[in-house]
């Protein structure tokens, strides 16, 4: 459910797509599992256009939420806090 004025913090990186691209898709299960998707992305005073992200593919989708697995979980929570994103973000995640 998306709510008005949330706001979800993240990572962005600048990859080599040559080189990098299908090591990402490899982990992102693409396009079997997930489908890329390009963004924008507010980053502090500018947006970023043409970011690209991952989407559960429809077909893949549970109705309920779907939850990281304990891995992901805590590789979410780590950098969080590694990069000093909001104390009250991290409560909720």
């Amino acid at each position: 459910m998306e709510l008005p004025d949330s706001k979800v913090y993240g990572l962005l990186f600048e990859i080599n797509e040559a080189y990098d691209i299908e090591t990402i898709r490899k982990k992102e299960g693409y396009p079997n599992y997930y489908e890329e998707i390009q963004v924008t992305v507010k980053c502090e005073d500018k947006d970023i256009s043409n970011v690209k992200t991952y989407k559960v593919v429809k077909g893949t989708r549970e109705i309920s939420h779907q939850k990281p697995t304990t891995y992901y979980m805590e590789l979410i929570l780590k950098n969080a806090r590694i990069n000093e994103f909001p104390a009250e973000y991290i409560r909720c995640l």
